[in-house]
């Protein structure tokens, strides 16, 4: 018998909450799932309720953004987001300036995070101003999402 996208969704779930990780290549799953209309833009906004959520310790301006993103976040419903869209791309628009940092590797630059729930926020910001029909940003936040949900659980 197959097991149906949402139940693999599950266990892919119970896997990290036991085991604060799971292999990429289980997570592939999600851009099927997330390919009906108006699924991405819904689990991008659950995404970013849960990094604004965030009881971390900030200051400055990682504070001020959080702010910034709460305000912008409170109330919208994840099921049916809606979201001012000028204020979406200020945000933005801030979050990536603020994170703006690169290192040259061997390999080439390599952007460096200070805050990975602020990352969140803005990878949430681009998917429903830009790419509300790209699967593959949804899995492409899935991916950061869970990677900082194991390195926080680690830090436990």
């Amino acid at each position: 018998m197959r097991t149906n996208i949402a139940e693999k969704l599950l266990k892919i779930v119970s896997d990290i909450d036991e085991r604060a990780h799971v292999s990429l290549t289980r997570l592939t799953v999600l851009k099927k799932w997330l390919e009906p209309s108006g699924r991405l833009p819904a689990f991008a906004i659950w995404v970013g309720l849960r990094a604004i959520s965030s009881r971390e310790k900030t200051s400055g301006e990682a504070a001020a953004l959080f702010r910034q993103a709460r305000a912008l976040l409170a109330g919208v419903d994840p099921v049916r987001p809606h979201l001012a869209r000028r204020a979406a791309e200020t945000l933005y628009d801030r979050l990536l300036e603020f994170q703006n940092e690169r290192q040259k590797q061997r390999w080439g630059p390599v952007r460096l995070i200070q805050d990975w729930n602020l990352l969140l926020v803005e990878k949430v910001l681009a998917i429903w101003l830009w790419y509300r029909k790209s699967p593959a940003h949804g899995y492409g936040l899935a991916l950061v999402h869970w990677a900082r949900e194991g390195r926080r659980n680690r830090t436990r």
